[in-house]
């Protein structure tokens, strides 16, 4: 809607920019926040600093979203929203691993997935019950997604760890974030790609819809 507002004629092209430019950004971000709050020894722990992050950045981005005048700004405020949410993704990844014994994480895994198709259900909900003011399209979904990261962040039990604790991180290591050898581990490559196909489908489901 915002795309079609900026340039009608071109609107399908300034979404793929877009979207394609923010993508890039939360693909590259994703990992890195993994391994940075991994790394933290802050009182506040490790995963509370990310949910916090992911908060700001959706607030700051859902609302220049909608002031954008020009697509290199809407570029700019997705950008930022994309990495919100790549934030609090991270976070509550990682939560699963902190918080739940291995023979748990399973069934709480699940529950997380469910949030995806349900949050987007009721995101559609309420964008068609406000579908005459853009304005409250863009501010209520950003809204609801800031305060639930806020409050996920206040009442995580996130333990904070030592830095005798901190695991040890070269160069080769962390560049090593962004690649598991699919042959050396299988069973990772055929979940990966799994995934990725789809994630795609959706994706390109969603696009035209």
């Amino acid at each position: 809607l915002k795309a079609d507002q900026l340039d009608h004629k071109n609107a399908t092209t300034v979404l793929s920019i877009v979207v394609a430019i923010s993508a890039i950004f939360a693909l590259v971000a994703a990992p890195a926040f993994g391994r940075i709050s991994d790394r933290l020894t802050w009182g506040m722990g490790r995963r509370r600093p990310l949910l916090l992050l992911g908060a700001v950045l959706m607030a700051i981005g859902g609302p220049l979203s909608y002031a954008a005048g020009s697509v290199a700004v809407l570029v700019v405020a997705n950008v930022l929203t994309f990495l919100g949410v790549a934030a609090v993704t991270v976070a509550c990844t990682a939560i699963l691993a902190d918080q739940y014994a291995p023979g748990r994480r399973g069934p709480a895994s699940a529950l997380i997935g469910l949030s995806l198709p349900v949050g987007a259900l009721v995101g559609l909900f309420i964008a068609q019950l406000v579908s005459s003011s853009l304005l409250a399209q863009f501010l209520i979904p950003a809204a609801i997604g800031v305060i639930a990261a806020i409050l996920l962040a206040l009442r995580l039990p996130d333990r904070a760890i030592t830095k005798a604790e901190v695991p040890a991180l070269t160069v080769r290591d962390f560049f090593g974030t962004f690649w598991v050898n699919p042959v050396r581990h299988p069973s990772f490559g055929w979940a990966w790609w799994s995934r990725l196909l789809i994630f795609f489908g959706i994706a390109a489901v969603q696009a035209y819809q």
